[in-house]
C-alpha cells in the first residue's frame, strides 16, 4: 500500500473532513475508503488491489485532497513487481495550494 500524509499549516495530521480523489493520467478514478485511516492523516494513494492494472513501467497517479479552502495535490509514479504481487512507489511530487 502506498499512502500520503496530509498535515495542516501547523503540521498536525488532517484526520477528518478531507475529500480525496485518486486517478491516473488517463482519467481512471481509483476508489479507496480513506475515512478509515491506518495512521492519523495517512491517505491511500494506491494498494495491491490494483496490481492487475499496473506493469513494471511507471504509471502516473494523481492524489487530490480538499478541505475548506485548502487543496493538496500529489503526483506519484507507481508500478508493480515482476510477479504482479505488490505496488511500488517510484517517485512522488506533492504540493499544497
Amino acid at each position: 500500500m502506498i499512502t500520503v500524509v496530509v498535515v495542516d499549516e501547523l503540521n498536525v495530521p488532517v484526520t477528518t473532513g478531507l475529500l480525496t480523489t485518486v486517478k491516473d493520467d488517463s482519467g481512471r478514478v481509483y476508489n479507496f475508503v480513506n475515512d478509515q485511516q491506518i495512521f492519523p492523516g495517512h491517505y491511500i494513494v494506491m494498494d495491491d488491489n490494483y496490481v492487475g492494472e499496473l506493469t513494471t513501467q511507471p504509471k502516473r497517479i494523481f492524489f487530490t485532497g480538499a478541505k475548506d479552502s485548502l487543496t493538496v495535490n500529489g503526483e506519484f509514479f507507481v508500478n508493480t513487481d515482476e510477479c504482479k504481487c505488490h505496488v511500488e512507489k517510484l517517485a512522488d511530487l506533492t504540493r499544497l495550494y
